[in-house]
């Protein structure tokens, strides 16, 4: 049971050893009984609870440590036992405080998130406290309070932290600084992620949150949505057509064409290795095995895959992603390009190895090209082309219009196969939440937006 409950049950609990089957860890707690198992194909260890009368629950654990495993499913026995005989000193959940509310996410939800999702939660919680008050009953937020909570963003916030480690000045405050629009609308969201855990929270018989208001709230949406900030078609084929003119080896376009089809962040792009991509059925096969993955991945991702590891990954999870047909062909030839262009740059390597950096720097080629070096040349690109540059917004755009493009799929599904930190799982060797539809997945990978350069072969007009 978690701190925050602890208070709220006195009797006597007696915790049995835990039983172990061939398959199956048997926990049982004063007459409470649940099993961990796990499923084909994943590592991670899932609940199994049926009650004497009520729906069976059946749920990941999140974590592929036995351990951990079996805590929270003792926490969960509590929290059912506790639910059972009564709380000395319940929480009203008619009346529940957001004090309670993230004390309650903090201590039991949050230690089976990603580290980085859990702290941005933190601070947006901390924030939200600092506007409404700890005070504040969870069932008076509504479309006012939100607003109450996006102004104080927009013109500056000091806050105490309360449950996150936001660095503090010498009195004990964080924050200060008025926030982007985009920014504003991050913390709503994670603010919401909190909320969405209340409504399924049982409390005293209860769920502590009884509503949802953000459903019925507009916002203003992110960055990718966002016409301004994407490329657009036409953009791209300007660029395209002088890519070569600002940078002759064919690496830039080659990190254009990846950019604009597969909507990765420029960080993960550059940082590739040639042994990143998967081209054969073969070297599919070991990762497939290796990661114990869809077996229909196989049979429906024919180009191949890339390997997007986790330590060029911004919330360090190890994702692969289909490849499309076009893609596919650009990368081989580029691979085959490539010794001519580690030895422009100068480098004495004999043969190319799974080591190797796709797109090398020039000044030491060993090492793949920093982003700041590719952010110039992107301005440079875009001023050969005669183009204003987007606001606030250079190697980004691509990826907006990833996902601009693709509104007809299930932005679960485009946001996995894109890498978005929210669909990443920490506890995973990989994110293997698509690899139960891997033909979903590349079916989005192979989506063609309109667009008239889909390879990074030049436009023969522009000759």
């Amino acid at each position: 049971m978690t701190p925050a409950a602890e208070g709220l049950l006195e009797v006597g609990l007696t915790l049995s050893p835990t039983s172990m089957t061939k398959k199956t860890h048997v926990v049982e707690l004063d007459g409470e009984r649940a099993t961990i198992y796990r499923k084909p194909n994943s590592d991670n260890f899932y609940l199994n609870y049926t009650p004497p009368s009520g729906d069976r629950v059946r749920r990941s654990l999140r974590t592929d440590d036995l351990d951990t495993a079996r805590e929270r499913v003792e926490a969960f026995l509590k929290e059912r036992l506790r639910m059972k005989w009564g709380a000395s000193e319940p929480i009203e959940p008619l009346r529940a405080t957001l004090h309670q509310l993230a004390t309650l996410y903090f201590e039991e939800e949050a230690p089976s998130l990603n580290p980085h999702a859990a702290s941005k939660r933190a601070r947006a919680i901390d924030r939200l406290g600092a506007v409404l008050g700890w005070g504040f009953e969870i069932r008076n937020f509504d479309r006012s309070a939100l607003t109450r909570f996006e102004r104080a963003l927009l013109s500056g916030l000091r806050f105490k932290p309360e449950f996150s480690g936001s660095r503090v000045d010498h009195q004990g405050w964080a924050g200060g600084e008025p926030l982007a629009q985009k920014s504003v609308f991050n913390e709503a969201s994670n603010v919401r992620a909190v909320w969405k855990w209340g409504l399924g929270k049982m409390v005293a018989g209860q769920y502590l949150v009884q509503d949802d208001p953000f459903a019925r709230m507009k916002f203003v949406s992110k960055g990718p949505l966002n016409p301004k900030e994407a490329i657009s078609p036409r953009r791209f084929d300007e660029m395209m057509r002088v890519v070569d003119d600002v940078d002759p080896t064919g690496r830039t376009r080659m990190i254009m064409t990846v950019a604009r089809r597969t909507g990765r962040r420029i960080a993960s792009i550059t940082q590739l290795r040639v042994g990143d991509l998967l081209l054969s059925y073969q070297e599919l096969e070991r990762a497939v095995r290796r990661w114990r993955g869809h077996p229909e991945i196989l049979d429906f991702w024919v180009h191949g895959a890339v390997r997007w590891t986790a330590r060029n990954d911004k919330a360090g999870v190890e994702w692969m992603a289909p490849l499309p047909a076009d893609l596919r062909e650009a990368l081989a030839d580029y691979l085959e390009a490539l010794p001519d262009i580690l030895s422009e740059f100068g480098s004495q390597e004999e043969r190319i190895g799974p080591e190797t950096p796709l797109f090398p720097a020039e000044k030491d080629p060993t090492r793949p090209v920093p982003v700041s070096t590719m952010d110039g040349v992107f301005t440079r690109v875009v001023d050969a082309a005669g183009l204003e540059p987007l606001e606030g917004s250079k190697w980004h755009g691509f990826r907006h219009r990833f996902r601009s493009e693709r509104h007809r799929f299930h932005d679960k599904l485009v946001g996995i196969v894109a890498g978005w930190v929210s669909y990443g799982g920490s506890d995973d060797a990989i994110n293997a939440t698509y690899l139960d539809d891997p033909e979903g997945a590349f079916e989005v990978a192979s989506f063609v937006p309109r667009s008239r350069h889909n390879s990074s072969q030049p436009d023969p007009e522009a000759a």
